[in-house]
């Protein structure tokens, strides 16, 4: 399996010190889809909330089924969340433009707006939130992560494997880092 890192420049200063330091410590997490149907989003989550960075993760309403079951785990975790675009029940009309825009999107060829239900929602509430790292879950989560980084000057990270139309993320995030002037390295992990 490959591990990629981006090196973005100025992101983060190194220390000349021994003492650790702890450069990140509100970390990001954006998806397309709501926690419950993404099991590797929260465990990305739940592991840097337990090293004791304060998380947040942004998500979209997809299926009812997934409403109950995010509930449950909102009841047990220890980062906050905040649901984007509306619901069909509970915030209609937002959730009524988000797709109206998202259709629209698709009908004119405006791909990272009909990737993204809510692109300028999710990069808007990424802004306020000050990060200082943005991970993306998600295929539609490439837009609005690529413009948090590029904003607020965070270190954008990608977490997708395969993006399911079949296209290497990392194809996708090497193209990202060379329109940017960043430098991504791979590595590659011994599977255990």
């Amino acid at each position: 399996m490959l591990d990629f890192r981006l090196e973005v420049p100025r992101a983060t200063e190194t220390s000349k010190t021994a003492t650790e330091v702890r450069m990140m410590s509100r970390i990001l997490i954006l998806t397309t889809s709501q926690p419950s149907s993404n099991p590797r989003m929260r465990k990305a989550a739940d592991a840097l909330a337990s090293k004791g960075y304060t998380v947040h993760a942004l998500y979209a309403f997809k299926t009812h089924w997934a409403s109950n079951a995010d509930a449950e785990i909102f009841e047990q975790v220890q980062w906050t969340w905040e649901r984007i675009g509306g619901h069909p029940e509970e915030a209609k009309f937002t959730y009524f433009v988000s797709r109206l825009t998202r259709k629209l999107a698709e009908k004119i060829g405006m791909t990272k707006y009909a990737m993204c239900r809510s692109y300028s929602e999710y990069v808007a509430r990424g802004l306020a939130w000050k990060p200082d790292l943005v991970i993306g879950h998600n295929p539609g989560a490439l837009g609005p992560l690529v413009d948090d980084g590029r904003i607020n000057s965070t270190s954008p990270c990608s977490s997708m494997r395969k993006i399911t139309t079949g296209v290497n993320s990392a194809l996708v995030l090497r193209k990202v880092c060379a329109s940017r002037n960043w430098r991504m390295t791979a590595s590659l992990k011994s599977r255990q």
